[in-house]
């Protein structure tokens, strides 16, 4: 989490805001989601929790909703979405 601090399950986003060198986040897991981003993607993909594969498909669908990289791209590096 943001700060350094941990959590404890993976059943969803930890909604704990921390703070740090003056600054206050709700970010939080390998990509450090914001609380609201989270929300956001829970709301389109409506996802079983916030295990570490969870939060691998939704930082890919955010590159990919970003225009970031392409799908086509991705499917090349199978690896990726598998």
């Amino acid at each position: 989490m943001f700060g350094g601090g941990t959590f404890a399950s993976f059943n969803d986003h930890p909604r704990v805001k921390n703070s740090a060198a003056g600054l206050v986040s709700t970010a939080a897991g390998a990509y450090q989601f914001l609380e609201r981003t989270w929300d956001g993607l829970d709301a389109k993909y409506n996802f079983p929790d916030f295990s570490p594969a969870t939060q691998d498909f939704a930082a890919v669908a955010l590159i990919l909703g970003r225009g970031a990289v392409s799908y086509t791209h991705l499917r090349a590096h199978e690896t990726v979405l598998d």
